[in-house]
């Protein structure tokens, strides 16, 4: 009898799919923040405003997609379900 393949834990949905997405939106922060060194270092203004502002748009998505991988939340001791 061969043993059930061990799997990540689930907390609701696919959390590959989140993990993938918050990778991907990360990375691109990152590229956006490098951006704004290498602007800011030439003297671009307008240039380093707009990618700083983009990496921070892409910071905020990536904590937006962490609420996906928050675990449903159970009733404490004593509470009743709504």
């Amino acid at each position: 009898m061969s043993r059930p393949a061990l799997t990540q834990p689930q907390f609701h949905g696919t959390d590959l799919a989140v993990l993938e997405d918050v990778a991907a939106t990360m990375a691109t922060a990152q590229n956006y923040a490098n951006a704004a060194a290498s602007l800011a270092a030439a003297n671009d203004v307008a240039g380093l405003a707009h990618a700083v502002r983009q990496a921070a748009n892409c910071v905020l998505a990536a904590a937006d997609l962490l609420q996906e991988l928050r675990p449903v939340e159970r009733p404490r001791s004593g509470e009743r379900r709504r």
